[in-house]
Protein backbone atom coordinates (compact mmCIF):
# COMPACT_ATOMS: atom_id res chain seq x y z
CA UNK A 1 0.00 0.00 0.00
CA UNK A 2 3.23 2.59 1.01
CA UNK A 3 4.74 1.93 -2.68
CA UNK A 4 1.10 2.54 -3.77
CA UNK A 5 1.24 5.71 -2.61
CA UNK A 6 4.65 6.83 -3.39
CA UNK A 7 4.33 6.05 -6.77
CA UNK A 8 1.01 8.02 -6.73
CA UNK A 9 2.71 10.78 -5.07
CA UNK A 10 5.65 10.78 -7.66
CA UNK A 11 3.56 10.62 -10.60
CA UNK A 12 1.41 13.67 -9.17
CA UNK A 13 4.34 15.84 -8.95
CA UNK A 14 6.11 14.80 -12.53
CA UNK A 15 2.28 15.45 -13.67
CA UNK A 16 2.64 18.68 -12.25
CA UNK A 17 6.51 19.66 -13.25
CA UNK A 18 5.28 18.42 -17.48
CA UNK A 19 1.80 20.95 -16.64
CA UNK A 20 4.04 23.93 -15.54
CA UNK A 21 6.28 23.20 -18.33
CA UNK A 22 3.45 23.26 -20.86
CA UNK A 23 1.52 26.28 -19.47
CA UNK A 24 4.59 28.16 -19.68
CA UNK A 25 5.57 26.80 -23.36
CA UNK A 26 1.71 28.07 -24.05
CA UNK A 27 2.25 31.04 -22.65
CA UNK A 28 5.20 32.22 -24.75
CA UNK A 29 3.62 30.75 -27.80
CA UNK A 30 0.13 33.07 -26.86
CA UNK A 31 3.07 36.03 -26.61
CA UNK A 32 4.66 35.45 -30.06
CA UNK A 33 0.94 35.01 -31.61
CA UNK A 34 -0.19 37.90 -29.84
CA UNK A 35 2.55 40.34 -31.60
CA UNK A 36 2.72 38.25 -34.90
CA UNK A 37 -1.61 39.47 -35.17
CA UNK A 38 -0.52 42.84 -33.77
CA UNK A 39 2.34 43.44 -36.38
CA UNK A 40 0.50 41.72 -39.06
CA UNK A 41 -2.69 43.92 -39.19
CA UNK A 42 -1.94 47.22 -37.41
CA UNK A 43 -0.33 50.56 -39.14
CA UNK A 44 1.01 53.48 -36.74
CA UNK A 45 -0.36 56.76 -37.99
CA UNK A 46 2.98 57.87 -37.63
CA UNK A 47 4.57 55.34 -40.01
CA UNK A 48 1.43 56.09 -42.07
CA UNK A 49 2.02 59.74 -42.13
CA UNK A 50 5.52 59.33 -42.68
CA UNK A 51 5.11 57.06 -45.84
CA UNK A 52 3.00 59.43 -47.52
CA UNK A 53 5.10 62.47 -46.91
CA UNK A 54 7.79 60.23 -48.74
CA UNK A 55 5.57 59.58 -51.85
CA UNK A 56 4.40 56.39 -50.76
CA UNK A 57 0.91 55.30 -52.40
CA UNK A 58 0.86 51.61 -52.14
CA UNK A 59 -1.68 52.18 -49.16
CA UNK A 60 -5.54 53.69 -49.13
CA UNK A 61 -6.60 55.00 -46.18
CA UNK A 62 -10.46 54.46 -45.28
CA UNK A 63 -11.93 56.76 -42.68
CA UNK A 64 -15.53 55.11 -41.52
CA UNK A 65 -17.30 57.88 -40.08
CA UNK A 66 -20.43 59.11 -41.14
CA UNK A 67 -20.22 61.14 -44.16
CA UNK A 68 -20.54 64.23 -41.95
CA UNK A 69 -18.06 63.80 -39.91
CA UNK A 70 -15.92 62.74 -42.79
CA UNK A 71 -16.27 66.00 -44.29
CA UNK A 72 -16.41 68.45 -41.62
CA UNK A 73 -12.38 66.92 -41.15
CA UNK A 74 -10.45 64.08 -41.92
CA UNK A 75 -6.80 62.95 -42.65
CA UNK A 76 -5.55 63.78 -45.66
CA UNK A 77 -5.83 61.18 -47.93
CA UNK A 78 -8.58 59.11 -46.52
CA UNK A 79 -11.63 58.23 -48.09
CA UNK A 80 -14.75 57.51 -46.57
CA UNK A 81 -17.19 54.58 -46.31
CA UNK A 82 -19.53 55.75 -43.85
CA UNK A 83 -20.15 51.66 -42.49
CA UNK A 84 -22.60 52.80 -39.68
CA UNK A 85 -25.15 53.88 -42.37
CA UNK A 86 -24.99 51.27 -44.70
CA UNK A 87 -25.84 47.33 -45.16
CA UNK A 88 -23.12 44.80 -44.62
CA UNK A 89 -23.23 44.24 -48.63
CA UNK A 90 -23.35 47.83 -49.70
CA UNK A 91 -19.72 47.94 -47.13
CA UNK A 92 -18.57 44.88 -48.81
CA UNK A 93 -19.45 46.74 -52.55
CA UNK A 94 -17.51 50.06 -51.70
CA UNK A 95 -15.03 47.77 -50.08
CA UNK A 96 -14.44 45.65 -53.54
CA UNK A 97 -14.86 49.14 -55.71
CA UNK A 98 -11.46 49.93 -53.96
CA UNK A 99 -8.08 49.81 -55.97
CA UNK A 100 -7.10 46.55 -55.84
CA UNK A 101 -3.75 47.19 -55.87
CA UNK A 102 -3.65 49.17 -52.66
CA UNK A 103 -3.13 48.12 -49.12
CA UNK A 104 -6.20 49.41 -47.35
CA UNK A 105 -6.12 51.08 -43.70
CA UNK A 106 -9.09 51.56 -42.07
CA UNK A 107 -10.02 53.71 -38.91
CA UNK A 108 -12.95 54.98 -36.80
CA UNK A 109 -13.42 57.03 -34.41
CA UNK A 110 -10.56 56.06 -31.31
CA UNK A 111 -8.30 53.37 -30.82
CA UNK A 112 -10.97 52.00 -28.48
CA UNK A 113 -13.68 51.74 -31.50
CA UNK A 114 -14.71 49.02 -32.05
CA UNK A 115 -16.38 50.01 -35.77
CA UNK A 116 -12.53 49.39 -37.57
CA UNK A 117 -12.58 45.84 -35.74
CA UNK A 118 -16.22 45.07 -36.89
CA UNK A 119 -15.73 46.14 -40.39
CA UNK A 120 -12.41 44.14 -40.64
CA UNK A 121 -13.80 41.14 -39.34
CA UNK A 122 -16.98 41.16 -41.59
CA UNK A 123 -14.41 41.74 -44.79
CA UNK A 124 -11.87 38.86 -43.67
CA UNK A 125 -15.29 36.61 -43.32
CA UNK A 126 -15.56 37.73 -47.44
CA UNK A 127 -12.23 37.05 -47.94
CA UNK A 128 -11.41 41.01 -48.58
CA UNK A 129 -8.57 42.05 -45.88
CA UNK A 130 -7.81 44.87 -44.28
CA UNK A 131 -5.50 46.51 -41.25
CA UNK A 132 -6.54 48.88 -39.23
CA UNK A 133 -4.76 52.38 -38.12
CA UNK A 134 -4.03 51.88 -34.16
CA UNK A 135 -5.83 54.95 -33.54
CA UNK A 136 -9.12 56.86 -34.40
CA UNK A 137 -10.05 59.64 -35.32
CA UNK A 138 -9.81 61.93 -31.93
CA UNK A 139 -6.33 60.82 -32.07
CA UNK A 140 -5.74 62.05 -35.16
CA UNK A 141 -7.54 65.15 -34.76
CA UNK A 142 -5.53 65.97 -31.63
CA UNK A 143 -2.24 64.55 -32.65
CA UNK A 144 -2.27 65.04 -36.53
CA UNK A 145 -3.94 68.39 -36.91
CA UNK A 146 -1.16 69.24 -39.74
CA UNK A 147 -2.73 66.80 -41.88
CA UNK A 148 -6.08 67.69 -41.60
CA UNK A 149 -8.40 68.77 -44.90
CA UNK A 150 -12.35 69.60 -44.92
CA UNK A 151 -14.62 68.86 -47.46
CA UNK A 152 -15.73 65.47 -49.50
CA UNK A 153 -12.55 65.28 -51.58
CA UNK A 154 -9.68 63.04 -49.90
CA UNK A 155 -6.90 65.15 -50.24
CA UNK A 156 -3.27 64.78 -50.27
CA UNK A 157 -0.57 64.78 -47.63
CA UNK A 158 2.66 66.59 -48.81
CA UNK A 159 5.50 65.10 -50.22
CA UNK A 160 8.77 66.37 -47.64
CA UNK A 161 12.22 65.39 -48.00
CA UNK A 162 12.17 65.39 -44.46
CA UNK A 163 10.68 62.30 -43.58
CA UNK A 164 11.36 59.50 -40.71
CA UNK A 165 10.08 55.92 -41.85
CA UNK A 166 10.77 53.26 -39.80
CA UNK A 167 13.26 50.80 -42.04
CA UNK A 168 12.87 47.79 -39.44
CA UNK A 169 15.84 47.69 -38.42
CA UNK A 170 15.29 50.17 -35.15
CA UNK A 171 12.23 50.51 -32.82
CA UNK A 172 12.14 54.27 -33.52
CA UNK A 173 8.72 54.77 -34.32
Amino acid sequence: MKNWIAFIAVAALFGALAGAGTTMLFEKNSFKEYYSVENAVHVSPHDFVEAKKKGDSSTLLVDLRSKGEYEAKHLAGAVNIPATSMTKQEVLDAFNSLPKDKEIIVHCYASSCMLGRQVGKFLSENNFYVKELTVGWAELNRDYSDYLVSGSEAGLIPISEETAVCNGESFSC
